[in-house]
């Protein structure tokens, strides 16, 4: 047998009903050169025992979780890599054939980089393709419209500013594959923010390494009814982005980072759309509560994190529509970009003399 290079991390809790298809995703790579750790969060649904078939199958690592929530089940995952790179495939998505052979020759090429980020497709219950990345890059953020059609390395503080202006730009763990290395230097995925650990995970990752891009469709994103997410408009989620990103930039400022990150970055400029964000659920929070107490409450939030003149000003700003608001992301990622002296957008990157770097052509599911 090969020796295995590539771990795929599989993180699972009552998902029976779309496991079959992610453990096959897996199965029929065409670089078999991998194992699986598998931890299943104590499911009731069958998923640990439709997994007892790959039991006595030396590629599986088969787990049960912490009991500690979703996040302390990724830590395990990650305290179980022993290969070169390694992957998070959640185990309702599922992963393209060529995905390992892929990703892993163009790290190989690429040595100082840690990360390397492709294109995927948003999927049905049913397995069918609902929306491209060309057409989700498009809506939320264009800026990385034009460089999606061609490989190259995006810079470590580009993505760290790109965070603060569009949230999650890699929109979801499955679009990356990442070395061994990154666990020491990161750190494990927090267990005390919520849903947005993942978010804190990769923004953390932008600070130890820059990004290689390539185009390259290697996933697939299930969107499905009942999915479990958090809205992205609500009062939580918004302070929790908005605490993380200024902690991060903060132990940019006052970290060993500081110098390999060039410039001093300004605060109140990096971090204005989340903010921004943050002050908009305060507000809504204010205006849809259903008795004063509630609207206190809320009121005693906002005052708290932000200084009045910002409440102030919602009004003014509430009047933007979602394409000004778009628009003006775009405005404040190209300042950033100036202020900070950084190329984009970035050259093409020639991963070897005999592979082509333009995008392949996934078959319709």
């Amino acid at each position: 047998m090969t020796k295995a290079q590539f771990t795929f991390c599989i993180p699972n809790l009552n998902k029976i009903d779309f496991l079959p298809a992610c453990i096959n995703s897996m199965l029929v790579q065409d670089c078999q050169a991998w194992r699986c750790v598998f931890v299943d969060g104590y499911s009731t649904d069958g998923s640990w025992e439709y997994m007892q078939q790959f039991a006595n199958d030396p590629r599986f690592t088969l787990l049960r979780g912490k009991r500690q929530g979703m996040y302390a089940d990724w830590n395990y995952c990650l305290e179980q890599v022993n290969t070169e790179y390694f992957y998070f495939l959640t185990s309702d998505d599922l992963c393209y054939p060529q995905l390992v052979s892929k990703t892993t020759r163009a790290l190989d090429h690429c040595p100082d980089i840690d990360a390397c980020h492709f294109k995927f497709d948003y999927i049905n219950e049913y397995d069918q393709i609902t929306r491209t990345y060309t057409d989700i890059i498009a809506s939320e953020m264009p800026i990385y419209l034009d460089a999606s059609n061609y490989a190259h390395r995006r810079a470590a503080l580009f993505e760290f500013l790109m965070h603060c202006v569009y949230r999650t730009i890699y929109r979801t763990m499955t679009s990356l594959v990442l070395r061994r290395s990154l666990i020491s230097q990161v750190g494990p995925f927090s267990t005390q923010v919520g849903s947005a650990g993942d978010y804190d995970w990769t923004m953390r990752l932008t600070m130890h390494t820059d990004t290689l891009f390539i185009p390259e469709t290697l996933t697939a994103w299930r969107k499905y009814e009942g999915q479990a997410t958090q809205s992205p408009h609500s009062v939580g989620n918004n302070r929790r982005i908005f605490e993380i990103a200024k902690a991060n930039l903060c132990q940019i400022q006052q970290g060993s980072e500081a110098s390999s990150f060039g410039p001093a970055l300004d605060p109140t400029l990096t971090l204005s759309f989340l903010s921004r964000d943050y002050e908009f659920a305060l507000y809504n929070q204010i205006h849809q509560a259903t008795n004063i107490a509630n609207a206190l409450d809320a009121l005693l939030q906002a005052t708290q994190a932000f200084p009045l003149h910002y409440l102030q000003a919602l009004l003014k700003r509430l009047g933007l529509s979602s394409r000004q608001s778009c628009l003006t992301k775009n405005v404040l990622a190209k300042q950033l970009i100036q202020n900070n002296q950084l190329q984009w957008p970035p050259l093409p990157l020639k991963l070897s003399s005999t592979e082509d770097t333009t995008p392949s052509t996934q078959a319709t599911r």
